[in-house]
């Protein structure tokens, strides 16, 4: 178990990247190389199938179609992305978060090693899951599709903000108890504020859209981190001997 010192490392997926997590970059990798020597219409029609237009769900959902209507775009539009940078930004904040986290999740106390990896891509997709409803519920009448993991690895950064901010309650001596707790509920608050501000602001400015050269879905950004930081301590428990 990790002692208050030895603190989990930023670097881990470029020294020792956890198999699970480099093979989750590795496919979406793969099915990015795929893609690209596709030619463009099959390219386009194949993201026709899996993106995620929230219009175009809420009318599927009117006509009963739960399936292919939000099933498959709700899962499908996370291993696809609009172009190389999209790809290289989205996986590399995959792998280097991504590897935090799962050290976090294999140095919980009681963890049992061979749950973590059912653990970890559970808690993955259900981050960019919750950022995929949170995207369509925010924009239900827009025809404005999306693709792409940033709903997940924004997930991984909720996840991470809770750890470290709980971490500090923990080693704090200064102040213990009922205060301690508040205080830590005021730093998430305050720190998620500011985050979530900042996202929306760089996801709406003129630099997201020339890194991409698509619109940047804030929405989904948002609903993966909220789920992040409020459901990680959850899963964290599900590694745990006492699940």
């Amino acid at each position: 178990m990790r002692t208050n010192t030895d603190r989990n490392d930023w670097l881990g997926f470029f020294k020792d990247p956890p198999d699970t997590v480099s093979s989750i970059v590795l496919a979406l990798a793969t099915i990015q190389i795929f893609m690209s020597l596709l030619p463009i219409g099959a390219m386009r029609r194949i993201w026709r199938w899996f993106e995620l237009s929230p219009a175009r769900v809420m009318h599927a959902l009117e006509k009963g179609d739960v399936v292919t209507g939000l099933v498959r775009p709700i899962l499908g539009h996370m291993v696809f992305h609009v172009n190389v940078m999209h790809m290289v930004i989205n996986l590399l904040a995959l792998g280097l978060m991504g590897s935090y986290v799962y050290r976090e999740m294999e140095n919980a106390p009681g963890a049992k090693t061979h749950d973590v990896p059912v653990v970890f891509i559970a808690f993955l997709i259900l981050s960019g899951m919750f950022a995929g409803f949170f995207f369509v519920l925010i924009n239900q009448s827009s025809w404005q599709a999306m693709i792409g993991a940033s709903g997940a690895a924004s997930g991984l950064f909720g996840a991470i903000v809770w750890i470290n901010l709980m971490r500090q309650r923990k080693i704090d001596d200064a102040v213990q108890g009922a205060h301690s707790i508040f205080i830590s509920i005021l730093m998430i608050f305050g720190v998620s504020a500011l985050i979530i501000g900042a996202t929306i602001f760089f996801d709406t400015s003129k630099l997201s859209y020339i890194l991409f050269k698509s619109a940047s879905a804030w929405q989904a950004h948002v609903g993966g981190y909220i789920f992040g930081l409020l459901f990680y301590p959850l899963f964290e428990r599900l590694t745990s001997a006492g699940h």
